[in-house]
Order: structure tokens, then sequence, then C-alpha cells
């Protein structure tokens, strides 16, 4: 069964009354061999003669020694005009900044539909520039396993120096080459395994902003579709080491999935907390500073450590006698901490603005939604039971991620990041962004100082001396 048939069964399942948005992904191709089949899938959804717009970056990926992009454009003219539209923001790696959507739309202006070749970045600045062109067809080409961001409908855009989820459409179809994929740099695939791990933290963060009421959208038919997702994990995973096809077309397949689920939850909300916004800051940080930009799933599996941490802190720091609100987030006193946290990456703070122009809005939400969530904190041994059960522990990611040889330390990431930088990250993530998440209950409770950072980062040390893994 393919990824969008088994995606569509577990929906059926998971949401019978049929409320979620549907999935608007037509066709996806997973195979050994289905880069061949572009021309197939592109006439299903544009007529003959059509132009179409093949937008790259400038990397070179080779599949068996065949240059992929100069392949597909071939492919493509026996039966279409094709643009070439190569992307350049003179940065290593292309960032999917407003400035290169504006030149990916300006470039494929009058087309009748787009081709994307590469990772999550041109993906998303497809889908971006569908939706500026009028939602015309968009036809993904995969070529790694790194993100789960190929089969959703939003897109991850630099806006003013930070990173963003801005609502963009679904492709019409994606093509996934596990031949070509397992060529890939093992760095790009083992990321893949890393952004997976967020299923196993982030449904917590996002059941809590629920249960606090700053979360409109939950719904358990996401989370019951993860399961989906996971299974057979341990089997397949340490083929990842050696690349091994098999367990490559295992990893594509549970990405695919991952990326509907996101999608007909009409929010990242269910795969996306702390564990993201570890590593949007750590791309912050290297952005600001000009540094090299590390593979996004690789620091979300690293952060996913982190985050189930965090989670032993909440349910040791709630246990015992109930929690009440003594205080409340004062607003002069966090818009300065905002600024404060992100000053030394710009002087200008235009980034400070940008984030505390989000981080406001918890904290104004905290200040008049007293009696729900003293309620909340009433019910508390209640609702930890649930929380729990969303929650793998630290030795349990850890583990996962050494199967697979992916990253499990800050150290173990490429670029490295240092000591200082990762707990700037942990202890700033929260404040980046307008999502609810386990450490700003703790930051609101008067629980998140640097001695409690120090507990997060021993536990997970623990966690992993526990394991075996080299720290």
């Amino acid at each position: 069964m393919g990824a969008l048939e088994r995606a569509q069964e577990l929906i059926k399942q998971a949401d019978p009354q049929r409320t979620l948005p549907l999935c608007e992904i037509k066709q996806i191709e997973i195979g050994s061999d289905t880069l061949f089949k572009i021309c197939e899938v592109v006439e299903k959804f544009l007529p003959f003669n059509s132009t179409v717009a093949v937008i790259v970056d400038k990397t070179l990926i080779l599949r068996q020694q065949l240059d992929v992009k100069r392949t597909v454009r071939e492919l493509l003219a026996t039966n279409f005009s094709v643009r070439s539209v190569e992307l350049n923001d003179g940065h290593t790696e292309l960032h999917a900044s407003e400035e290169i959507i504006a030149k990916s739309v300006s470039l494929s202006s009058g087309v009748d539909g787009i081709v994307t070749i590469g990772g999550g970045t041109i993906t998303d600045i497809g889908k971006m520039t569908s939706v500026a062109l009028g939602q015309i067809p968009h036809i993904a080409v995969q070529t790694a396993a790194s993100v789960d961001g190929f089969t959703d409908n939003v897109s991850v855009i630099l806006i003013k120096g930070v990173k963003r989820t801005v609502p963009s459409r679904w492709p019409e179809a994606l093509v996934a080459d596990t031949t070509l994929i397992a060529e890939a740099p093992t760095i790009m695939n083992r990321a893949g395994y890393g952004e997976i791990n967020s299923m196993f933290t982030a449904p917590a963060d996002w059941r809590l902003a629920a249960l606090l009421g700053f979360e409109k959208k939950f719904h358990w038919g996401p989370i019951e579709l993860l399961k989906g997702v996971g299974e057979g994990i341990e089997e397949w995973a340490p083929g990842l080491r050696n690349s091994e096809i098999g367990s490559t077309e295992k990893l594509v397949n549970a990405l695919a999935v991952r990326g509907i689920v996101t999608g007909v939850a009409d929010t990242t909300a269910c795969l996306s907390g702390i564990e993201h916004l570890i590593s949007h800051m750590l791309d912050m940080h290297q952005s600001a500073t000009h540094g090299p930009i590390g593979q996004h799933g690789a620091q979300v599996g690293v952060g996913s450590v982190i985050a189930a941490s965090v989670w032993d802190l909440i349910f040791i720091k709630l246990s015992g006698d109930r929690i009440s609100i003594n205080h409340f987030p004062d607003q002069a006193f966090f818009k300065s901490r905002v600024f404060s946290a992100f000053h030394n990456l710009d002087n200008s703070d235009e980034l400070g603005k940008e984030c505390w122009k989000d981080y406001e809005k918890k904290v104004l939400f905290w200040n008049e939604n007293f009696e729900v969530i003293q309620n909340f904190l009433q019910n508390w041994n209640a609702h930890s039971i649930e929380l729990k059960k969303l929650i793998k522990s630290p030795e349990e990611i850890v583990q996962g991620l050494l199967s697979s040889g992916s990253p499990i330390t800050f150290g173990d990431l490429e670029p490295e990041i240092g000591d200082p930088i990762a707990r700037w990250a942990v202890a700033n993530c929260h404040l980046m962004r307008n999502r609810f998440v386990g450490i700003d209950l703790l930051e609101f409770l008067g629980f998140w100082t640097e001695s409690e950072v120090n507990w997060v980062f021993n536990r997970a040390a623990q966690a992993i001396k526990k394991v075996g893994a080299p720290a």
C-alpha cells in the first residue's frame, strides 16, 4: 500500500465523522525508478505542450552519475515547453526568504505549472510560487528524506530573519525516487529520522495548549494517524546507517504520511513543539552570524531529547501540592527579556520586534484567562496522566537516534553547536513565537530559570549515558 493510500486509510479510521480538512495531494509516487515517471505524472495535471517552470537551487544532484535536474528537464521537454529557474541567494544553501520567493514568482510568471527538484526548502518555495501564480499545478521531486514538508500545505519561510510557518498549498503530486534518495548525503537522510522524533514530544505541547484554551484546532485524529507513522520503526531505522534502500523507502513513506498529518490537522502544532523551536533558534543564530545552517531534521532529533527532558521537569515541578498562580507575567519585563535574548544577533532589534510581536500574545492570553488556567492546574493530576501518554522518555528517543546513526547531542550536529549557543537556544526558544509549549508553562509559573535549564541538560546527559551512547 502506498503512502497516500495508507494515509487515507488511517484518516478514515481516525476521523470517521470527517471533521478534519481534506487531504488535497492527488498522487504520491515512491519507488526505485519513479524519477523516470515524471512526464507521466505531470501529464495528469497539465495539457500537452504546456509551459512548465523547473525550479531548482544551484546544488548538483546526481543519481547513478546522472545529473538529476538536467534529466528531469530533458524528460519534460519531450512533451512540454520547459523554463529553467535556478535560484541563488549567495548562501551555501538557499533560504526560503521573501526575496527569493518573489524572485521565483517573477521568473516563473506566465507558466502553466511548476516542477521543483530538491529538498524541503525548494519545495516550500515552489508551494508559495504556485499560490502567487494563481494556484497553478505543482509537482515536487524529492531528492532527500530530510524533512516531512513535501506532502503538506504550509511553507517555512524567513520573515525579517525569523522562521515562520505560513499557509501555502498542497502540491498536486510528489515523486520520490528511492534510488536517488538513498544516494543523498547520509547526513540528510539521518536528519529525516531525526525529524520523525518530534512525534514523540510535540503532541504533548499541542495537547497542553488545547487544555489551556490557547490552541483551538486540537483533534485526537492526527495523533491517531501518527501511530501509523511509527509502525516498525525499530526494525528499519538501523538500516539508515548504511543508506539501505529498503530502510530509505520506509523513511520516505513515514515522512510522507507525517506531512499529510500536518495538512489534515490544519496546523503544524501537532508535530512542532519545543524540539522545533530549538531548531529554529539554531538556524536564526547561524543565519545572523553568517554561519552554515545545519540540517533541520537532525536538530529536531537532538531537540527531541531536550524536549522529553523538559517534560520530565514539568511532571516533577507540578507533582505534589497543588500549584496556584501567585503572579502574572509582566509585559514590560518579558518585552525586555525578548529583546535581550535576540539583541546580540541583531543590534537593530528587528529580530526582537518580530519575536515580541508573537510572544506578546502568549503573555496577554495567560493574563486574560486566569480562571481557565487555574482550573487546569487544579486538575493537573488527571491532565498529567493524559500528557504522559503522548511522550517518549529521553532514553527511548536516544536509543532510536543511536540505532539510526543520527545526531544525539548538539556537539554531534554539523556544524557542531557549542554549549553556550545550545543553552541560549533552549533557554529562550519559547520567546520566538506565539505557539504555547511546555516551557511556557514552566516560565509563567516561575519554574524556568538557569537552574531548571541546567537540570534539563543534565537529564538529557543522564539519558545518553544510560543508553550507552557516546556523549
